[in-house]
């Protein structure tokens, strides 16, 4: 496949119908190469898809928007691709923040996103295909695992977002059910380059494991510094959730000896080294549209997902024969693709079927696959969404409120940051001035971060009311019907009562007439009389002479 497809670039297509789509991805400064390459991942299906034809003759064109870290950059640039280019398909859409961020715009415009990262899950939209993995898919055995083989004693390190404080409480419970120790838990600000404070903790503490959920890019500057620091994975190993194949051949090629990073682990539902005929070929390819030798090809678990997403909205748009968004919504679920992490179909709760597999840095510096689950079914809501439909809904909605105040902590810390940095910023800027001297303009931006966090917190107060006043009304209504139930169910069992003690009066009665029958019977000479009872409850008196 040719990278310099004209396909991207429809100039030599005028004649040719296009229907537009969004990429969405963080720049290369904010989330390193990573996220560069999953846009890239994306525009090589394309590539593809437009070399064979466009999809409904129609060649598909891709615009592409960098995202921001800010939550406003994106919403802005979601509703320009929604509102102002009418594009109804995004495609990435970067960090959690960002995903939640966009969310109502897409309910809005009735717009679907598909989405290939593997995320802290306790979500669920219809506007939105989860194609990467959720927790109990990866996370949650890859710690089972991780108990059984490694130790139970575990040191926590994540970075300080969304992602990671969901997704370690619930590694908090499985240590807690397991009979695990958590020894402490730490969280990283993303402006953190430095990592010698946790690792001192981490050999004063001597946990057995660390798991990590740093994000992918400072897992490499955290396991660089933790080998600088002597620490070998056969004392203390280190198990990263978002640990990649991309991160792991920069990590070798920074490091002074790869062995010092071997027997550390990662755990993700597709690794590099996966041998079937799919992910060669996917590699084969890849190899060509990044114009590398495959030997120097590095690739991970979004970047497959980003391809293969594609791909699987080509079959749903050419098996509804449209490009509306609610007909191939609804025609998605009868579609599957296999991908180069196995087969992908997405189910009814907009996630996919996935595999877990736990891998370990082997001498060589690749991951070495040492354990697998394959398929486990996407449970987002942690198996509540399995219960009876009445717990399930109360449930759910209370987890969703613990995933939404996590998001609403995280927001208020950061823009505490934020305001301490524009302090700085208007202090090094002041040439020479005191605090004082800039007291009223220290003041003005506080006030206008304060101003701006407390109509924040108004409207999360608020809708934690609203959210509270139905959760109130559904347990009332649930109150409700079971008192209705009850009623109905006892008066069935007094009916039945009564009906078994009138029946069995009857039978009282019936024996009774019987026996005078049959005295009446034998005082007439040549006449037998016998009473019978019928089914249907009638008595007959026949004789015979």
């Amino acid at each position: 496949m040719n990278r310099e497809a004209k396909s991207l670039n429809i100039e030599n297509n005028n004649r040719a119908e296009v229907i537009r789509i969004g990429v969405m991805h963080f720049p290369s400064d904010i989330l390193g190469n990573g996220d560069a390459l999953i846009k890239d991942a994306t525009l090589m299906a394309i590539a593809e898809i437009n070399q064979s034809g466009g999809i409904l003759g129609k060649i598909v064109e891709p615009i592409v928007v960098d995202i921001a870290s800010n939550d406003y950059n994106i919403t802005v640039q979601a509703r320009y691709l929604l509102s102002e280019l009418n594009i109804s398909n995004l495609f990435g859409g970067g960090s959690s923040s960002s995903r939640k961020s966009i969310i109502p715009i897409l309910e809005k415009h009735q717009a679907q996103l598909w989405y290939p990262y593997y995320y802290e899950g306790l979500e669920s939209s219809k506007n939105v295909f989860y194609t990467g993995a959720c927790p109990n898919q990866v996370v949650q055995p890859a710690v089972n695992w991780l108990l059984q083989n490694k130790g139970n004693n575990i040191y926590l390190i994540g970075t300080d977002g969304i992602y990671s404080r969901t997704v370690n409480k619930i590694i908090r419970a499985q240590i807690k059910q397991q009979n695990g120790l958590l020894l402490h838990e730490d969280y990283i600000s993303h402006e953190m380059r430095e990592y010698q404070d946790s690792i001192a903790k981490i050999k004063h503490i001597v946990p057995e494991v660390v798991i990590s959920t740093l994000n992918s890019e400072k897992s490499v500057a955290f396991l660089q510094q933790y080998a600088k620091a002597g620490i070998q994975a056969k004392d203390i190993p280190v198990l990263s959730m978002r640990l990649t194949d991309v991160e792991l051949r920069q990590l070798s090629q920074n490091i002074d000896d790869p062995s010092a990073i071997a027997g550390h682990l990662a755990c993700a539902n597709y690794f590099q080294s996966l041998e079937t005929f799919q992910n060669q070929d996917f590699l084969r390819k890849a190899a060509i549209w990044f114009g590398v030798e495959q030997v120097q090809l590095a690739v991970n678990a979004v970047m497959q997902s980003a391809y293969t997403q594609v791909f699987l909205w080509k079959q749903a748009v050419e098996a509804a024969q449209t490009f509306d968004v609610l007909t191939v919504r609804e025609a998605v679920y009868h579609q599957f693709c296999l991908a180069p992490a196995g087969k992908m179909m997405i189910t009814a709760n907009h996630h996919i079927d996935t595999a877990c597999r736990v891998a370990e840095v082997g001498a060589t510096g690749k991951f070495e696959i040492l354990y697998t689950v394959d398929p486990i079914k996407p449970l987002p809501w942690l198996g509540a969404e399995e219960l009876n439909q009445n717990q399930s809904i109360v449930v759910i909605e209370m987890l969703m409120e613990i995933a939404q105040s996590i998001q609403r902590g995280w927001k208020f810390e950061k823009e505490a940051q934020d305001l301490e940095f524009t302090i700085t910023r208007i202090l090094g800027r002041g040439q020479g001035k005191g605090r004082n001297q800039l007291a009223p303009e220290i003041t003005r931006a506080a006030m206008s971060k304060m101003f701006k966090a407390n109509q924040r917190l108004l409207k999360a107060q608020s809708d934690l009311l609203n959210i509270e006043g139905e959760l109130r009304e559904a347990n009332e209504l649930l109150e409700r019907r079971i008192e209705q139930r009850t009623l109905q169910l006892q008066k069935t069992i007094k009916r039945l009562q009564n009906e078994a003690a009138d029946r069995q009066q009857a039978e009282i009665l019936l024996r009774e007439s019987q026996q005078r029958f049959s005295a009446i019977a034998e005082n007439v000479p040549g006449v037998v009389y016998r009473a019978v009872l019928h089914p249907d409850g009638r008595v007959s008196m026949p004789y015979i002479l």
